[in-house]
């Protein structure tokens, strides 16, 4: 009986393909300066007058609060309440 012989098959390695990463340069379409006055000029338009506004009330607000804190020190030196008096009661 012939001697069953296996066949060595070459295995050739294929090269992986490493994805390239290329930058493409491209036209330019617009220029960066010009400026196109759309919908979206509007929006960022009222937010920002929303963000300014609600920072100039903010700020006179803390004026305010200051203000009277500064007027409640002042009165209490002039008078000179510094403590309420407590009465302790005997029994």
């Amino acid at each position: 009986m012939p001697a069953n012989k296996k066949s060595t098959v070459k295995k050739t390695s294929r090269k992986k393909r490493v994805p390239s990463y290329r930058i493409r340069l491209t036209k330019n379409t617009e220029e960066f300066w010009n400026f196109k006055f759309t919908i979206q000029t509007v929006y960022w338009l009222l937010i920002g007058v929303g963000v300014i506004g609600t920072a100039i009330i903010n700020y006179n607000i803390h004026a305010q609060v200051n203000d009277l804190l500064m007027g409640i020190n002042a009165y209490q030196e002039n008078n000179e309440i510094t403590k309420p008096l407590i009465k302790k009661h005997d029994k």
